[in-house]
């Protein structure tokens, strides 16, 4: 993994407007450091909403994993707004 790259691009989406975060790497389901790592450098970087599919919902299936972690990082902050 490069962590440079990585802070990179997150940042550049984070200059960009994006305030929510959907973290889908494809063994996070067994291996979940690289998914901790990206979420560490989201955070630090500002990114209040950030979704990661090894704590959302662990199945190996990357579909499945992917699709309920973009959701989750879609609707949490407008479910959110409400309360």
């Amino acid at each position: 993994m490069n962590i440079e790259e990585s802070e990179r691009e997150i940042r550049q989406l984070k200059e960009e407007g994006i305030e929510s975060i959907a973290i889908v790497l494809i063994n996070s389901y067994i291996y979940n450091k690289h998914e901790t790592i990206i979420k560490e450098i989201s955070s630090k970087i500002g990114f209040k909403n950030i979704s990661t599919s090894n704590e959302i919902i662990k199945t190996i299936k990357i579909v499945n994993r992917g699709w309920t972690t973009m959701v989750d990082g879609y609707l949490n902050p407008h479910i959110m707004s409400y309360t």
